[in-house]
């Protein structure tokens, strides 16, 4: 029970926590407000302590450049100075 002020009151009751998504960290909570069926995403503090993240890009490295996967570039098609344009 949370007393929010006087006379009003939240009835609160914790029913279940779903899986954490470990690309974002978060979990569904399952409650009840006073009486009614809820659930709403939290983001898990303590699993994002325990979760490895590796950054997409470099910070304060010019020309870093982010990817979802790890690789390797092995070859540029353009020089310093080319125009390129957007298909």
């Amino acid at each position: 029970m949370v007393e929010i002020e006087k006379g009003k009151t939240l009835h609160i009751k914790l029913l279940a926590m779903g899986e954490l998504n470990k690309k974002t960290g978060e979990r569904e909570v399952f409650f009840e407000l006073n009486g009614q069926l809820r659930s709403l995403l939290i983001k898990d503090k303590q699993a994002l302590k325990e979760m490895h993240v590796a950054p997409k890009a470099q910070k304060g490295v010019k020309g870093s450049v982010g990817a979802p996967m790890l690789g390797e570039v092995i070859d540029v098609k353009v020089k310093k100075r080319d125009k390129v344009k957007k298909r």
